[in-house]
């Protein structure tokens, strides 16, 4: 079972096992959504805080923090996966901390797939609210990848001008006056 929920998710780490376990549930009393199951977990190499790699046992676990990621939609029904994240313990530098996985990024709900589906949507005609209510996510979340997908694509505007400028002069015909128009290229 946990191969078949790995690829009909299309959830490519391979620290995160699958439990044999989906449930129905309901949000806010009347949205039904399928509930997955999932554990993350390995052994770290170095510490992130104080970068001490784990000799001697120097990194433990120590227990797990729990987190439900919003998914693609399955079949119309909004995807969740209860992730159940291993917190470790450094012994050098007295810290904690969790897994990261590239599923999602860190302090966030939304798994980065989600995130690919509302992108690929902004090309059609649909408003940020209709993908929003298609993807089960806000519309202040819709808003926001919106937002930073534009500040990637905005180009670099300097407030120079052009060594070369281009002008073209034409007569205008849009006024009676008929006088002399130009284009700025």
């Amino acid at each position: 079972m946990s191969y078949y929920t790995q690829i009909l998710l299309q959830l490519k780490d391979t620290h995160i096992t699958f439990l044999d376990k989906v449930d129905e549930i309901y949000l806010k009393d009347t949205q039904k959504a399928l509930l997955f199951y999932g554990k993350l977990t390995y052994s770290p190499n170095e510490c992130p805080c104080c970068h001490m790699t784990n000799h001697n046992h120097s990194i433990v676990k120590n227990g797990t923090r729990s987190s439900r990621l919003s998914l693609v939609p399955i079949s119309g029904l909004k995807a969740c996966l209860n992730l159940s994240k291993q917190r470790f313990y450094c012994r050098n530098c007295c810290s904690s901390f969790t897994d990261q996985s590239p599923v999602v990024n860190q302090h966030s709900f939304i798994s980065n797939r989600l995130k690919q589906w509302v992108i690929s949507q902004l090309d059609t005609t649909l408003s940020t609210k209709m993908i929003s209510r298609y993807s089960n996510m806000s519309v202040h979340s819709v808003r926001r990848i919106v937002k930073d997908v534009a500040r990637q694509i905005v180009p670099n505007v300097s407030s120079e001008l052009p060594q070369h400028l281009c002008f073209d002069e034409f007569k205008g015909v849009t006024d009676r006056d008929k006088k002399n128009e130009f284009y700025l290229l």
